[in-house]
């Protein structure tokens, strides 16, 4: 009864302690930055014991990839350029000065005039998105190799240096580009918009609860040495929430707000003794959720910026990733190097009007009652009808399909044998995103320290 309480009460005192030091490897990828290194722990699971893990890292970038792969200004790579002349189109300028002087509600024009075309009137949007990241990853064996764990970043994410290039010609349909361009903070004012240039937010971002297994065996052949093994499933808790819809240039923190549920899987071998290949793979799904969200208005609308707003039912696409690495043993006895690449994908996300008020302005087939006999022809309407609205709503680059290749590379030092009382360790590594689509193109240095406490009672 008493070896039975000493337990119970030195785990409560650990993780209470553990909580007020911080809150490593995240539990889903996210489209602001590169993901961190996943590896398994090639050791068996003891009864009862506790580890933890802090990490620091840190990245900033310039750029980000767009639909083809291909390198773009921060905040035109998915969203594309932003199209001035077709920003206001689809949304009712009544009582708005400024957005009346350039637009006409369900007038497929801009200042009166036909939409100009090719890169006229478009806006090359770009800034720079610093990241910070400090977390902990906490995990509480319990028997036979099952554990529970929680993974809380309290993440930091700056937007900043925004700039405008005009990539067309300076006058458009009698407009000024470069006054119109003034004038911006000003028209999104008019649509609820706050005018600021820059975006900062600190938050705990989403919260993972895990449930999981770990294995472990001894081999002992020429070749292999042990292998083991890890699998984990859970809840991701929303706790940063959504983007502001309020602010031109916010970024979500997590997951825009949806509860999702997790799995994820690892395995390394040893190889030679001196040699570790390892494999993970992960797979997160969000559950729907209804919002009012920043939406697109006119099917030809292009862009980060967007007027109409409107409420939807959100369907958040899947997100999964793959990965394998080689570790190896260097000189010093504990110390190793890592070389591993990693792909993680989510896929598009789709919305579904239920906005009574909503309308948009998309080429339909109409009767041309100007030929004799009649015939049809396209043009552009405004409509109100939820096939109309969906199919306009969703063909946003915003909304599109997002990927990721990344290298990671590093050193892990870990500090005694797999049978200490106490293991600590601690690792650095950088991890590079060399290719992708539709994120963003931001590298990221980390700092890990962690512990590995075996209570024997």
């Amino acid at each position: 009864m008493f070896k039975h309480t000493r337990r119970v009460l030195g785990v409560i005192g650990l993780w209470g302690w553990l909580w007020t030091v911080a809150l490593a490897e995240p539990a889903v990828q996210v489209p602001y930055r590169a993901s961190f290194f996943h590896a398994q722990e090639r050791a068996a699971a003891k009864d009862w014991a506790t580890q933890f893990l802090v990490r620091i890292a840190d990245g900033s970038s310039l750029k980000s990839f767009d639909a083809q792969g291909g390198r773009a200004a921060l905040l035109s790579g998915a969203a594309g350029l932003l199209d001035l002349a077709r920003l206001g189109l689809g949304v009712d300028p009544a009582g708005k000065t400024l957005s009346a002087a350039y637009w006409v509600k369900d007038a497929n024009t801009f200042k009166g005039v036909a939409l100009p075309t090719g890169l006229d009137g478009k806006l090359e949007l770009g800034g720079r998105l610093s990241v910070q990241d400090v977390a902990l990853l906490l995990r509480q064996y319990v028997k036979y190799g099952f554990f529970v764990q929680v993974h809380a970043p309290v993440v930091t994410l700056k937007l900043d240096n925004i700039s405008q290039v005009n990539k067309g010609a300076e006058s458009v349909s009698g407009v000024n580009i470069s006054n119109m361009i003034n004038a911006l903070p000003s028209i999104l004012a008019e649509y609820g918009y706050a005018k600021v240039t820059t975006f900062k937010k600190t938050s705990i971002s989403d919260v993972a609860a895990l449930l999981g297994w770990q294995g472990y065996a001894k081999i002992g052949s020429e070749y292999i040495a042990d292998i083991a093994g890890s699998f984990h499933v859970g809840f991701l808790l929303p706790v940063a929430g959504r983007a502001d819809q309020n602010h031109p240039y916010a970024v979500s923190l997590g997951n825009q707000g949806h509860y999702g549920v997790t799995a994820r899987g690892a395995v390394e071998l040893g190889v030679f003794d001196w040699v570790a290949l390892g494999a993970s793979a992960g797979i997160s799904t969000f559950f729907k959720k209804h919002d009012t969200l920043r939406v697109r208005t006119h099917e030809d609308q292009s862009g980060w910026l967007r007027l109409g707003m409107g409420r939807v039912k959100v369907d958040v696409g899947s997100m999964w990733d793959v990965g394998a690495y080689a570790r190896v043993s260097l000189l010093v006895r504990g110390l190793t190097g890592f070389l591993g690449y990693s792909f993680a994908r989510q896929e598009s996300t789709s919305l579904a009007s239920y906005d009574n008020d909503l309308t948009v302005m998309l080429t339909k087939s109409v009767v041309d009652t100007t030929t004799t006999p009649y015939s049809m022809k396209r043009e552009v309407q405004t409509s109100a009808l939820a096939a109309d609205i969906d199919t306009v709503i969703n063909a946003d680059g915003r909304l599109a399909a997002w990927e990721m290749h990344m290298v990671h590379m590093g050193i892990r030092y870990c500090m005694s044998g797999p049978k200490s009382s106490l293991r600590p360790l601690v690792q650095l590594e950088y991890a590079y995103p060399f290719d992708g689509k539709n994120s963003f193109k931001l590298p990221l240095f980390a700092g890990t320290v962690g512990l590995m406490l075996q209570l024997m009672f």
